[in-house]
């Protein structure tokens, strides 16, 4: 019941945040479009002006620097509610200002730029949303998977946000503080529990701690800043309690990429471990350090400050990303990659709008050449022939390996477990002895399957003919269908791991037939030759759709992706009814 449940509470989660997305997109483009953006940035006592960014319309209409706020919009400007929480003055038509003694009224005419700086926005945070909804399609969300998604539309949600947060817009502020006060605990998560089993049990404690000291902040910094944002008025929030948001951040994720660099990373035989994290999460601070902190000239809106703190979380998340992307769908990887790669190009153009290009420059060559492993990993992903030669190819194939493992415990054995559980709590009389050790054999047996499938250890002492041909018998005895072996006389061996993945190849290949092809009669052939042993798969079977339609048979781009890191090869005839030819190399012997 559960299980037929999940499509339409999946169908609803889309719905919801499908409509939450079209309103949160009209209500800040109307607020946008309905304000003006001034860019007017005020000190603590007095309402002089501190700042005045670049694109907003206090630039182009005259307000300077050191002028002291008077009235605004004829109200007194002590009265003007985001000015006394923000230090800011967005929303205004009209200023009258005092300057050198002298009062000045000032209209606003012109609006600023922040329409396009939206739009930009909106198309990046809709590929995402798109982008990350696509992974609810699947029947089983893996923790690791919830918190991905998870990401992917916060992340959304914060492009939509930043620009109409800039302006002082009160829901926009809330979501952004909110990612904020998150990013860390999901940078955290990414970095660490994807490769618990490199930790030791000290590890495993420090990571444990640091995780609910950071979901402690993380809740009480959120409900802060909500309680601040719609009921108080000081700015004591905005000086104090926000810089110290962005210190936490800062140095919460250099503590997070340090350790993971020097630790984790120094463990795990990934191109990604290259990265020098600190370096980086220093680089996607500059910006931040140059308008807000170091005594520069230059000035710049947190909208385009903002999207730089998320390199170091995108190259945590490249593993996970190409993990649920890569191997059978490359074309859809490398759409993703040129979007994200446009993104970060269209920002340091932004940021040529508020800093010499001189010094742009040097940014961008730093922070390309501490991304470059990441760069080259990139490229050499989006070509297929390349990826399949790297040992990034072994880790997707092992990860996908553990993920098929972790379906079929869920769907089986936990499943069985979970059903009993209930029964015996909603039963009046306590189960019997003998009810209880059928149940527990049921389960024995199932993972005694389940360890077959994984590593069948019948293959050293039998040999993979006689450990097939057991196999194949179960099948029968199950399936009304015919399966007919012809393998050379004595005993095929390629090798303990390769007879292994043959076994496994086999038996996933007759149950394509039966279960997509719905054969009656399957014909398996092994030819031997000097360097290499060719297995075919022939069927009687009608398949709905095509066996070179990777996206509805998943389970032969594994197998491809298996063989090429053997070096072999995988055909499909279609000739004479299916026939599925794919050759394994013969280990040679070590001399």
């Amino acid at each position: 019941m559960k299980i037929q449940k999940q499509p339409k509470i999946k169908l609803f989660v889309i719905f919801a945040l499908s409509a939450a997305f079209v309103l949160l997109s009209f209500y800040f483009y109307n607020f946008i479009q309905g304000n003006t953006y001034l860019g007017i940035k005020v000190t603590e006592t007095g309402n002089r002006i501190e700042r005045i960014y670049v694109g907003g319309a206090a630039a182009q209409d005259g307000l300077k620097v050191g002028d002291r706020l008077l009235s605004i919009d004829n109200e007194p400007a002590s009265t003007n509610t985001v000015l006394n929480k923000w230090l800011i003055v967005e929303q205004a038509q009209e200023v009258t200002v005092e300057r050198g003694g002298v009062q000045k009224e000032i209209r606003i005419s012109n609006k600023g730029n922040m329409s396009s700086h939206f739009l930009y926005m909106f198309l990046s945070a809709l590929v995402f949303l798109v982008f990350f909804m696509s992974f609810l399609r699947k029947l089983v969300l893996h923790r690791s998977t919830l918190y991905f998604v998870e990401f992917g539309l916060s992340l959304s949600l914060l492009l939509l946000a930043v620009i109409p947060s800039s302006m002082g817009e009160s829901l926009g502020r809330v979501i952004v503080f909110s990612f904020l006060t998150a990013a860390p605990l999901f940078f955290h998560y990414f970095a660490f529990n994807l490769y618990l089993e490199n930790l030791s049990n000290w590890g495993k404690k420090i990571r444990y701690y640091s995780r609910i000291f950071l979901i402690t902040v993380a809740s009480v910094a959120t409900s802060i800043s909500i309680v601040y944002i719609f009921f108080f008025e000081s700015h004591t929030f905005a000086s104090t309690f926000v810089p110290g948001l962005f210190y936490y951040l800062g140095l919460s994720i250099i503590t997070i990429a340090s350790v993971y660099t020097w630790g984790i990373g120094a463990k795990i035989n990934h191109p990604i471990s290259r990265l020098n994290f600190p370096l980086i999460v220093l680089l996607s601070f500059a910006p931040f350090f140059l308008f807000y902190l170091l005594p520069t000239p230059w000035v710049g809106p947190y909208s385009v400050v903002i999207p730089f703190f998320l390199l170091p979380l995108a190259c945590i998340l490249y593993p996970l990303l190409l993990l649920r992307t890569v191997s059978y769908k490359v074309i859809r990887f490398r759409i993703l990659v040129t979007l994200f790669i446009a993104v970060v190009v269209i920002f340091l153009g932004f940021l040529m709008s508020f800093i010499p290009a001189s010094f742009v420059f040097i940014y961008t060559c730093l922070l390309l050449y501490f991304l470059f492993p990441l760069i080259e990993e990139l490229f050499m992903v989006s070509n297929p022939v390349v990826f399949n030669q790297r040992e990034i190819a072994i880790f997707v194939v092992s990860e996908r390996e553990r993920e098929n493992i972790s379906l079929l415990l869920h769907d089986t054995i936990i499943q069985d477990i979970i059903f009993e559980m209930k029964k015996i709590e909603t039963d009046n009389e306590a189960p019997s002895k003998k009810e209880m050790l059928n149940l527990l054999e049921d389960n024995v047996y199932q993972l005694r399957e389940l360890c077959f499938n994984i590593y069948p250890l019948m293959i050293r002492e039998k040999g993979l003919n006689k450990t097939l041909n057991s196999a194949l018998n179960k099948v029968q005895k199950n399936q009304s269908v015919e399966i007919e072996i012809s393998f050379p006389k004595g005993n095929i061996s390629l090798g303990e791991k390769e007879d292994n993945f043959v076994l496994r190849t086999l038996l996933e290949l007759v149950n394509n037939s039966i279960k997509h092809g719905k054969a009656t009669h399957v014909a398996i052939e092994a030819n031997d030759n000097s360097k290499s042993v060719v297995f075919s798969v022939k069927d009687n079977g009608s398949y709905q759709h095509s066996l070179e339609d990777g996206k509805k048979h998943f389970g032969l781009e594994l197998i491809k992706e298996k063989l090429l890191l053997l070096g072999g090869n995988l055909v499909i005839d279609l000739t004479e009814g299916t026939n599925v030819i794919f050759t394994v190399p013969k280990v040679k012997e070590k001399g």
